[in-house]
């Protein structure tokens, strides 16, 4: 019985620290994040805004200063985040003393291209 009990504690602080890092993380991307895109012979700029709600993280992805599509499914992780764009499936890993974010746009299991974007200070 002691040992049943031992083993819900861990679970229970295991799933505490996950929770804590899930909700760090998700205030680390609140804001601001730019890059480039080397594209088809252009450069395009590309912006991702993290927001937060009572119910958690929304954004959107910004292209050339024009809306490329709204996140959804946002789900953080330690120094990771993963969210869609309609078929879309982007997976970022943060760099947190560099406030920059290695982010990869994925569909049907094809990586199509990879950015890093910096997160940028409020003015």
């Amino acid at each position: 019985m002691r040992c049943c009990h031992s083993f819900v504690l861990i679970v229970f602080i295991a799933l505490a620290a996950t929770s804590a890092i899930a909700q760090d993380t998700s205030k680390f991307l609140v804001g601001r994040w730019e890059g480039q895109r080397q594209a088809e012979g252009r450069v395009d700029n590309v912006a991702l805004v993290f927001t937060a709600t009572d119910k958690g993280l929304t954004g959107e992805i910004l292209n050339n200063g024009e809306q490329f599509g709204k996140m959804a499914d946002i789900v953080t992780g330690d120094d990771a985040v993963r969210f869609t764009v309609g078929d879309l499936i982007f997976q970022g890993v943060i760099d947190r003393k560099a406030s920059s974010m290695k982010l990869t746009a994925n569909f049907e299991s094809r990586d199509l291209w990879t950015i890093t974007v910096t997160k940028k200070e409020k003015d």
